[in-house]
């Protein structure tokens, strides 16, 4: 009956961890969400996609995500903007995750429940990992996670298989992994510490024990039940260079794929955080190393979206020559556990590979004073619970258990305290700003949300602050000139908007704010030069771009400019903003604007003039507006007989309209006929005896 009931064990972790988390269904887009599900043109539109899965991940060009971003598409297509699914993914993904860690560790543990129910709900309630969920856009990290996690499973499980149908899995897992995040590449680091973890796991056996030793053997005692077993009592593992060996060349194979959609591996990014000299950079990777340590074993007063520092590291720091000083003494302790071939010490050291990517060896690319994110624990914390749980079974359950309870029930209570943090974007930086006050960042995330809000004043406020925190800061400067702008202080945005332009010269969204305040200083021009030189011909599908186009070309009367741009605009905008372009839309099917093209070019333009007077015909434009303004485009184009031929035709329909006989007087002055122009003139003014430009005319005739 027991052994009937653990095999539901990991159902029941998964269950717990999915009820937990259950609050963030209700929760919206936050931070990097709206950014690239609300707001990115190149995922709204459906008939890019199969582009946008072969490009680059828009917030770096090393980020190639073709899996998890898969996902994203097809809950744009079916939910668009409603937040509910995104996050009950999120939720069901890390749900999975704890559940195949308790399989796992009942695997690994000799069939223990409660091991493998403490595993897995040590893993699904560790309030490190409420980013990884409550974010949406963490779901690459707990989707490489999965695969990762199915990796491990599928070493284990065929272990006693066919070595090919081994290394097949292991490897597919992995790929499938790689094409979800880069941190894939942790499995190949921790691979090694991972079978030396292992080795005490044999699947034909349910329990592995030492031998009784010398001092056993004297005393006539048999080993302790829950004595752990030796490293060197392992399984057999000859079959383990060959899966790494598939591993490797399963990596080589991804590289393939990356560099065949991108076109390149790596590029430099002018995101990575500066690390400094070389002692410099070997204090962050200390402080680095610390913090995930302390958000791994202590995490109940440290959580932060944004763990951020003065960088580079300040050699006079003295947190982080005590960080370095502890990250030093947590290796030696895994090195010393390890020595004491201890499994525990073999999962540490698999975790802390895993960590490798994130140590910052290589800067990661990070902002706002950024050096770490909780998110990147999401796989690495597997080995760390692992060793963890391993410790506990060399203990009695009186001992563990009582502390087991004691950290689930104070992290359980930290998720549910953290959870309303990650409601919006608002709740989200409004606490972050008190957790980090040296960066600027939740400054400008603050000013974003105040302008979305209508708050401009308190969004000039915050972007003030953050502009003082780090002058650097081109976000800081763009959320500044939108709150100014928003506040009809278009000169001051638009220096605001050009300062972030400057710091950030290749972010079009700039130059497009910078195009939108000369727009509303009635420079018309400048806005579309600015447009065109910066925006539209490096990016002509940026909605922004060509919704700020269309308005100048309205504004310009050019309905037949703005139309294209428009319709592009408005099939990919977030919908206030594609509310924008409908409107504009809309104008363009009234005659007016036609009527008013026509009257702004029939002079400099004639045949344009006269395809915008034919456009307001078939909008219904009252045909005397039009034939008075053709007839003048005819004119400058010399047409007498054609504009003479209009006006007769006009004057049937409205013989009252002084307008038509001033037009008519002119077409017959410029042939020479003096008499009939005199005669349509005086006819002009007679009917209007206000008008002075029919007055005009005949002065003119009789000199």
């Amino acid at each position: 009956m027991a052994a009937r009931l653990s095999r539901f064990v990991p159902v029941f972790v998964a269950l717990i961890t999915g009820l937990l988390y259950l609050p963030t269904l209700w929760h919206g887009f936050v931070w990097d969400d709206t950014i690239f599900l609300y707001e990115s043109p190149l995922y709204r539109d459906s008939s890019r996609w199969a582009d946008a899965l072969r490009q680059p991940f828009i917030f770096s060009e090393n980020y190639f995500r073709p899996l998890v971003l898969a996902t994203f598409l097809m809950e744009l297509r079916q939910w668009d903007s409603w937040t509910l699914p995104y996050h009950l993914f999120n939720t069901l993904l890390h749900a999975l995750n704890a559940g195949l860690i308790a399989v796992i560790a009942r695997r690994l543990f000799s069939n223990s429940s409660a091991l493998a129910l403490s595993a897995g709900l040590l893993y699904g309630i560790h309030p490190a990992l409420v980013e990884s969920v409550a974010f949406i856009s963490s779901r690459f990290d707990l989707m490489v996670t999965t695969c990762l996690l199915l990796a491990l499973w599928c070493d284990l499980k065929f272990r006693s298989h066919s070595l090919v149908l081994r290394a097949l899995s292991v490897s597919f897992c992995f790929l499938i992994a790689a094409l979800a995040k880069e941190m894939a590449v942790a499995l190949i680091l921790a691979y090694p510490a991972w079978l030396l973890a292992t080795r005490s796991y044999h699947p034909a056996l349910k329990q592995v024990t030492p031998p009784p030793t010398s001092k056993h053997k004297k005393r006539g005692q048999r080993p302790a039940k829950n004595e752990q077993p030796a490293l060197e009592l392992a399984g057999s593992q000859k079959n383990a260079l060959p899966v790494f060996f598939a591993l490797l060349t399963t990596g080589a194979f991804y590289l393939i794929i990356r560099y065949s959609a991108l076109g390149y591996l790596i590029k430099p990014s002018e995101m990575k955080i500066e690390a400094g000299n070389p002692l410099q950079h070997l204090l962050l990777v200390g402080l680095s190393a610390s913090e995930y340590l302390k958000l791994i074993f202590f995490p109940f007063f440290s959580l932060n979206p944004l763990h951020a520092t003065t960088l580079p590291v300040p050699l006079s720091n003295p947190v982080a020559w005590l960080s370095l000083t502890v990250s030093v003494f947590a290796v030696g302790l895994t090195v010393w556990l390890l020595r004491k071939k201890s499994p525990a010490g073999a999962y540490f050291a698999a975790g802390w590979l895993a960590l490798v990517p994130v140590l910052n060896l290589n800067p990661l690319e990070l902002g706002g004073g950024a050096f770490i994110a909780e998110r990147f624990l999401t796989f690495p914390m597997v080995f760390f619970v692992l060793g963890v749980t391993s410790l506990a079974s060399g203990l009695s359950l009186t001992h563990w258990r009582p502390m087991s309870f004691a950290w689930l029930g104070a992290s359980a209570m930290v998720i549910l305290t953290t959870l309303p943090h990650w409601k919006n974007d608002y709740a989200l930086w409004d606490w972050v700003v008190t957790r980090s006050p040296e960066s600027s960042l939740p400054h400008v995330n603050l000013a974003k949300s105040a302008v979305e809000k209508g708050e401009y004043a308190k969004g000039l406020k915050h972007a003030d602050i953050a502009v003082q925190l780090d002058p650097k800061d081109s976000g800081a400067w763009n959320h500044r000139g939108l709150s100014l702008f928003f506040l009809k202080r278009f000169e001051e945005a638009q220096e605001a908007f050009q300062k972030a332009a400057e710091l950030r010269p290749q972010e079009r969204l700039y130059w497009n704010n910078v195009a939108g305040a000369l727009r509303e200083q009635n420079k018309l021009d400048e806005a579309l030069k600015v447009l065109h030189e910066k925006v539209l011909n490096t990016r002509p599908a940026l909605p922004w771009g060509q919704l700020n186009a269309g308005i100048i070309y309205m504004r310009a009367a050019r309905p037949d400019l703005a139309i294209p741009l428009l319709e592009a605009a408005a099939q990919v905008l977030p919908s206030g903003q594609k509310q924008d372009a409908l409107s504009l839309l809309e104008q363009t099917r009234q005659p007016a604007i036609w009527l008013m093209m026509g009257d702004r070019f029939q002079q400099s333009q004639p045949d344009l003039a006269l395809r915008a007077y034919e456009q307001a015909t078939q909008l219904g434009a009252n045909p005397v507006n039009v034939a008075i303004g053709s007839s003048a485009a005819y004119i400058y184009q010399r047409a007498w007989g054609r504009a003479e031929q209009v006006l007769l035709e006009a004057i049937q329909l409205a013989p009252e309209d002084p307008r038509l006989y001033n037009n008519l007087g002119v077409v017959f002055r410029e042939k020479g006929d003096k008499m009939r122009a005199r005669q349509n003139f005086l006819k002009a003014t007679q009917l209007d005896p206000q008008w002075d430009l029919p007055k005009q005319n005949l002065n003119l005739l009789n000199r």
